[in-house]
């Protein structure tokens, strides 16, 4: 795996995290939704900034291969939404903004409900036509793709873009009439770079141990970022993901991407498979006992 996606590490504070209410002096208009309100809902750490608050750091993208796909799946709920961040940790970066929380002065910073409500719905959507798009799927394509008098656009909740239309002939020239695959790969395209940029993933010279030396990496200063590089990355190297078959996990895993992710892959970790094999043996054995005390 790429050492821009081994390299990253972030932090998941063992308190985990809670939804409070707060308001945030400065609103800041929200890219999809419009404003932010104030008073909201904010992911904030379970107890307040300035206590030290041990924690875990972790390789997220090393450890979770199919990270934006769980995040794409996270249900946009309060629970959905702190079940994931007590997990993998809070998005970081632009998504964390100042909030003052009545009789809590110690929390200073927050991530409002809506910025992850429009984090998992906007990736979920793109990461949905990256599929279709990869099968290709043109029932799923046609939800997301449309060829109208004048041009042709991507449309999901929240979302109305113009891919091309005949007023640039130079881009309208790459797509055949009617197709849904090359304006989709180029909507995936255009929304994987707008997020890259937006969340401050840039090129860096970073020491690499393995070689002894400086190496050009892309660099990701938070989860969300690091999600958005790792999900680029599929798209480039046309990965495959499936969910780990334990029952009490169905964590998403890569497939068949690279020498360690073979195609049969059915676990997550060896851990899973035992958990899995364990279950399967405990209730065969139930089953037998019952066919037995008839």
């Amino acid at each position: 795996m790429s050492d821009e996606l081994t390299d990253f590490t972030w932090r998941v504070p063992k308190n985990g995290f809670r939804w409070c209410t707060a308001s945030t002096e400065h609103s800041t208009p929200h890219r999809v939704l419009g404003a932010r309100p104030t008073p909201g809902r904010f992911l904030v750490s379970a107890i307040p900034d300035t206590h030290l608050q041990p924690g875990t750091e972790y390789p997220p993208l090393l450890t979770h291969t199919g990270l934006f796909k769980q995040l794409a799946d996270t249900p946009a709920t309060e629970e959905g939404i702190l079940q994931f961040a007590n997990k993998y940790g809070h998005l970081g970066g632009v998504a964390s903004v100042p909030i003052a929380v009545p009789g809590e002065p110690d929390t200073s910073s927050g991530e409002p409900f809506e910025e992850w409500k429009v984090s998992i719905l906007s990736l979920r959507d793109i990461v949905l036509t990256w599929e279709a798009a990869h099968e290709p799927n043109k029932e799923i394509l046609s939800a997301y793709i449309r060829w109208e008098p004048g041009g042709v656009f991507y449309r999901s909740v929240g979302d109305a873009t113009l891919i091309a239309s005949e007023t640039a002939a130079e881009l309208m020239a790459r797509f055949t009439p009617g197709d849904l695959v090359m304006p989709a790969m180029y909507i995936v395209q255009r929304r994987i770079n707008e997020r890259l940029s937006e969340y401050g993933v840039t090129p860096k010279l970073l020491w690499n141990r393995r070689e002894g030396g400086l190496v050009l990496r892309l660099s990701a200063h938070s989860l969300i970022g690091a999600i958005w590089l790792q999900f680029a990355k599929a798209v480039e190297g046309n990965k495959e993901y499936k969910q780990c078959q334990n029952a009490r996990c169905r964590r998403w895993i890569e497939v068949g991407g690279n020498r360690t992710a073979r195609s049969d892959k059915k676990f997550c970790s060896p851990s899973c498979k035992s958990d899995a094999h364990r279950r399967k043996s405990e209730q065969a054995s139930r089953m037998h006992q019952a066919n037995v005390e008839k």
